[in-house]
């Protein structure tokens, strides 16, 4: 395509060789709409079609929220009920979901093969532009919110997926604190309103509205259209033109974000709410918000990234050390929000009191001002540029497919009238701000924005002992005050209304309706899965997994240490050791100059706890991970930064270390109330093996409670304990390396020589299995997390693919009906793994039906068997999880996690063939799984008082935080 060129309706504006993105960018201009498309003609065979649309609320009831959710329920072409999940079960897709903004709404979608592609692009239009919930209520009021009144004289109360989940993101400060800052920064434009939707303000919406915000919005001229990776583009093109947007004309109405005027607000005090039994000593939040430039002034918003960086990245960052050693706060975060039309910068001061508040704004004009007079550390900012340009460079995300993150970065330009290549293109800006490190550029940045703010809020965060009640209680006053309003018949035709949702839930589309999803056959299918290619190799006696280079002059290596011989006490202080890691100083530097090291020759260094269940019996491996990546040509200052790190560390200081683990209990206090899935689904489960009780006390409520006990008595012995398991672990007798680089040899060589040496054999200690309970973990919470599980390797030894189909069935059809459709929860599924069944709901109104739920899966098998003819969209599906899109990075640790299994490709082709050959009668077959789950599995929910109290018939005990 060349400029001016017309193809498939669309005009070429503009066509650019970047060298950056490794791509030629061609933007386009549809000519009848003046819709706007950039195509990034790459070489990757992962395609990325996305629309998304500026969307500006005008309150914060959620509209655009909901519509996001809604528009994916069905539309003209494919009438499904839900062709979004259909196309989960039944697609080959890389990525499929839709995500909200405070300004916009987007849709993308990706796919390596060219026919689901060409499918996942048609169903994404349709649902956009010619949605059924513009027609049918029924979808509004599931996904948005409705009141629910199954009978007349039961009380009335306030249902929705979109309700559900918001009502689970408001239940923390750290949640509830961004949107807060926004609110307060942004109080004449739409970042004053909650664009995911308040849940005081959510059932405000009408459908009327709702169908009006569509009407205005998904148009067209309005939408930003993104293609990515190499495609039959004139194809794309074709369908975009041809089949939706030709039917339409160009709109006059221009949306625009009106620029707020700066405003210093006074502090905003705001409540949330923590158990009825909380110590709320020290649980308040501080919080400041700072507007900075425009989105345009690239180079000011990655100043204030590096900026950030050096003053509260650790505990011994400049900022944080002030407010740490005051005994003002227990944990001090900065982050720079940049997909605004004016980005922002934010200050958090966790863990703290409501009588520190005014300390707390004078430390840190304190700190910025003696910046601001001495000047930055010049390595720092060095360092700090170093780490961004080797992310930049590396682009690598993870099991985020580049297109996918690559559309987001250009909207954060897009959206306002830029250039997209703006928002993806840094190079130019870091040589820039190299050039200003050694003048005042920075120092004058921190007192124009920062120092001397004249755009500027903050909000302070007190817990609340009673305030969950209360809301509950004035929620369900409400409610009952809206019943009573209510005459007789408005009662009947609310209970007939939620009759027939649940009918409308409850019914199936015809099989010509599930036709009209375009879908592929099992033909399209490849018969064998893809194969990591890794040479193993033994090098003086260490096992040396080695991968080809993919990420050019970039080495990764892996160091993975045996510590099957730890008790579970010593397992729960290496736990602890990880987390301080990156935190302690070392004999030869400070913790700020390790940090500045790692920073400056690093691209990312992390150490975790690995458990990997065998494939072929009930035994596991237990590693402490070491991975790291650097330039090529930093390979050996890198290990000499890794080995300072593995030997050098000092855990001498009380002060330091319990700074830490306070700030670690602090974030699981988090995770538990928003995350709380997976440690609802630890703790069940670590009664089944001895794997599953070494996974939850090195990470679930367990290690909560010991880093909690740690904390109150805390001593010089227990930091004897850490720093002797710290010098027992990182040694070569341990030893299994991982490495991907063109200096294999050498880099291979060079870490064992740093390995410490130890002959002493390796002898696995026997870890006790936790007894068996059904417990309930209290949050402060409207909305609760219920798992179920069991253990049964036995029983699925040889039925592994049949398993991965029947709980694709499981999750996509039965729960998401049931839990989250009738039910109102925001997520829910079923998954094997290590041998083991988990059941789990997440942000849900009523976990105590969903364990219900659970327990009737085989009635629910029973009527697919005699119900469903065809599994074959199934079966596509399943095969599209087990072959997932691979970088570098996720190539590296899949790999190894198959290594230390024991899984071959050969036994990935048998799981394969399991899975293309699963029959209705393999559905029978599995029954007898579930029904041990059922019989033998145990449960743990977590959520409010008020939720656990509905599951005491099935819980044994309740635990606190």
């Amino acid at each position: 395509m060349k400029i001016n060129d017309i193809v498939k309706g669309f005009k070429v504006e503009k066509v650019v060789e970047s060298e950056e993105l490794k791509a030629t960018a061609y933007y386009l201009t549809h000519i009848k709409t003046k819709a706007q498309l950039l195509y990034l003609d790459r070489d990757d065979d992962n395609k990325t079609f996305s629309i998304g649309f500026k969307t500006i609320p005008t309150d914060s009831t959620g509209v655009f929220h909901i519509l996001e959710h809604s528009v994916l329920n069905g539309s003209e072409r494919y009438p499904l009920k839900e062709p979004f999940v259909d196309l989960l079960k039944s697609s080959l897709n890389t990525f499929l979901n839709a995500m909200t903004f405070p300004d916009k709404t987007v849709y993308p979608v990706s796919s390596r093969n060219d026919k689901d592609f060409k499918n996942l692009t048609r169903v994404y239009l349709d649902a956009v532009f010619n949605p059924l919930c513009l027609k049918n209520e029924n979808i509004f009021r599931q996904e948005g919110w409705h009141y629910e009144l199954n009978d007349k004289d039961e009380p009335i109360i306030c249902k929705g997926v979109v309700y559900n989940e918001m009502k689970g993101a408001y239940s923390t400060a750290e949640s509830m604190v961004n949107e807060l800052l926004l609110n307060a920064l942004f109080s004449d434009n739409c970042y004053q309103y909650s664009s995911g939707g308040n849940p005081d303000f959510i059932p405000e919406l009408t459908y009327e509205d709702f169908k009006e915000a569509h009407s205005k919005y998904y148009h067209p001229t309005n939408s930003m259209i993104f293609l990515d990776g190499k495609m039959n583009v004139e194809e794309i093109l074709e369908i975009i033109n041809d089949e939706y947007l030709n039917k339409y004309s160009e709109s006059n109405e221009i949306y625009s974000i009106e620029k707020q005027k700066p405003v210093v607000r006074d502090v905003l005090l705001r409540e949330f709410a923590v158990p009825a039994n909380s110590d709320i000593n020290n649980k308040a939040l501080a919080s400041f918000g700072f507007g900075l430039a425009d989105y345009n002034d690239y180079e000011v918003s990655i100043a204030f990234q590096i900026i950030a960086n050096i003053l509260a990245e650790n505990n011994e960052s400049v900022l944080v050390k002030a407010i740490l050693e005051k005994g003002l706060a227990e944990n001090v975060t900065i982050g720079v929000e940049t997909f605004l039309l004016q980005p922002s910068l934010f200050i958090l001061a966790n863990n703290t009191n409501k009588e520190n508040y005014d300390e707390i704004v004078l430390t840190i004009k304190e700190v910025l001002t003696k910046v601001v007079k001495e000047g930055l550390n010049k390595e720092e900012l060095i360092a700090n540029l170093n780490k961004m340009e080797f992310t930049n460079k590396e682009r690598d995300f993870g099991y985020a497919p580049k297109g996918i993150i690559y559309n987001i970065l250009a909207l954060s330009s897009w959206n306002y009238g830029g250039d997209p290549l703006d928002g993806l293109c840094n190079e130019s800006i870091y040589k820039s701000l190299r050039e200003k490190i050694d003048t005042d550029y920075f120092e004058k940045l921190i007192e124009k924005y920062l120092l001397n703010p004249t755009h500027y809020a903050s909000v302070l965060m007190v817990p609340s002992t009673t305030i969950e009640v209360q809301k509950q209680k004035e929620l369900e006053k409400q409610l009952a005050d809206y019943k009573a309003t209510l005459s007789k018949q408005e009662i009947e035709d609310l209970v007939a209304f939620n009759r027939q949702l649940v009918e409308w839930q409850s019914s199936e589309d015809t099989a010509e309706v599930k036709a009209m999803l375009p879908t592929l056959e099992l033909s399209d299918i490849d018969e064998k899965p893809a194969e990591i290619e890794k040479e193993i190799t033994e090098v003086d006696k260490i096992t040396v997994i080695s991968y080809a280079p993919e990420a050019e002059g970039i080495t990764y290596g892996g160091l993975y240490f045996n510590v099957e011989d730890l008790s579970l006490e010593d397992c729960q202080n290496l736990a602890v050791v990880f987390k301080l890691m990156t935190e302690l100083p070392s004999k030869n530097h400070s913790t700020s100059e390790l940090a500045r090291i790692r920073n400056t020759y690093l691209g990312s260094f992390n150490v975790s706890n690995t458990l990997v269940a065998h494939e072929h019996n009930d035994g596991y491996k237990h590693l402490a991970t070491v991975t790291y990546s650097c330039l090529d040509n930093n390979n050996e200052k890198a290990l000499e930064i890794v080995k300072e790190h593995l030997y050098n560390l000092l855990f001498n200081d009380e002060k330091v270390v319990l700074n830490v683990l306070k700030q670690g209990k602090a974030m699981m206090e988090m995770e538990i109330s928003m995350a709380g899935h997976s440690y609802a689904g630890n703790r069940a489960m670590a009664s089944a093996s001895e794997f599953a009780t070494v996974k939850e006390v090195m990470s679930g409520y367990s290690f909560y409670n010991y880093v909690k006990e740690l904390i109150t008595n805390f001593n010089s012995e227990k930091l004897e304990k850490l720093q002797n398991v710290y010098n027992s672990v990182f040694t070569k007798n341990r030893l299994t390396l991982s490495v991907m680089s063109a200096q294999k040899e050498d880099v291979t060589q060079n870490i064992l020589k740093a390995i410490k040496e130890d002959n002493n054999p390796i002898i696995k200690t026997d870890r006790e299995v936790m007894a068996k309970a059904n417990e309930g973990i209290t949050v402060a919470s409207p909305v609760g997390y219920a798992a179920m599980t069991a253990n049964v390797r036995d029983n699925i030894k040889d039925i592994k693919g049949n398993l991965a189909v029947v709980n694709k069935v499981l999750g996509l059809d039965y729960l998401w009906n049931e839990i989250r459709a009738k039910g109102g929860a925001y997520g829910c599924g079923v998954s094997s793994k290590a041998g083991n069944i988990m059941f789990y709901s997440f942000r849900d109104p009523n976990p105590r039906r969903s364990i219900d739920v659970y327990k009737a899966t085989n009635n629910y098998l029973d009527n697919f068997y005699k119900n469903v003819d065809r599994i074959d969209n199934y079966i596509i599906g399943t095969i599209g999880d087990s072959d997932p899109l691979l970088t570098a990075k996720t190539k590296i640790s899949t790999g190894n996690a198959e290594y230390f299994a024991g899984l071959t490709y050969q036994d990935k082709c048998a799981v394969r063939t399991q899975i293309l050959t699963t029959t209705k009668e393999d559905f029978l077959k599995i029954k007898e799984v579930f029904k041990k789950v059922n019989e033998e599995g145990s449960v743990c929910v977590v959520g409010g008082a008020n939720l656990l109290e509905q599951c005491r018939d099935i819980i044994d005990k309740t635990l606190d935080l």
